[in-house]
This record gives structure tokens, sequence and C-alpha cells, in this order.
């Protein structure tokens, strides 16, 4: 996949889940999400995230503060808001980066992506 992105971090992110993709097609469709233009990324709220039934969560792009959380999740995403991050904190969770779950779950089991 050709990743067109200035940003080299990002697209050092795109191509380890492409290879990660490989073996474990979840990954594959996060290399994919992670690869659209900026001006139509993701952005999801606290609110939304409490709705879905797994315990982790991985949004390809910016999670926001808009509303309350009242469960135990861990979430990962390109970007947090600082009261979302705050939020997720509070109610037990975690708020981590895409990286960090792609090493701790290299098969991308148990993990619902959002967008």
């Amino acid at each position: 996949m050709k990743t067109s992105r200035k940003n080299a971090e990002l697209a050092a992110l795109i191509e380890k889940a492409q290879q990660a993709g490989i073996a474990a097609p979840f990954w594959k469709a996060v290399a994919r999400s992670l690869n659209r233009p900026r001006r139509v990324q993701f952005c999801v709220d606290i609110a939304d995230l409490s709705k879905n039934g797994s315990n982790a969560v991985l949004v390809p792009g910016n999670v926001l503060g808009n509303g309350d959380m009242d469960k135990e999740l861990t979430v990962a995403a390109l970007r947090f808001t600082q009261s979302a991050a705050s939020k997720i904190k509070k109610a037990g969770g975690e708020a981590i980066s895409i990286a960090e779950l792609l090493e701790r779950s290299p098969k991308g089991a148990k993990v619902m992506l959002m967008g």
C-alpha cells in the first residue's frame, strides 16, 4: 500500500501495521484506516466508546472528550484530547498509542476497530 504521509512516525506505524497484517487481517484493516487523508480522519467521542462490548478499542484517528465514560476500557488511538485521556483514566481504563497496542496484541484478538 502506498503511503503519502509527510509524517515519518505515522508512515512507520502504517508500515508496521501492514507487516502485522500479513499474519492478522485486523492489522491490515488498521493500516488502511490510518492511511486516510487527515480531512477524512476518524473522530470518536468518549460516549461512543463506552457503548461497545469489547475490553479494548482502537480508533484510527482522534478521541474527543464529549460525553462520559462508565466502562473500564483500554483505548488506543492516534491522538487523544486532554479531557478524553483524563476521562478514560478516571473510569479505570488506559489511553495508549496504536504502536503499544500492536505490541500487546499482535493478532488483534479481542480488539474492536471503531471509526
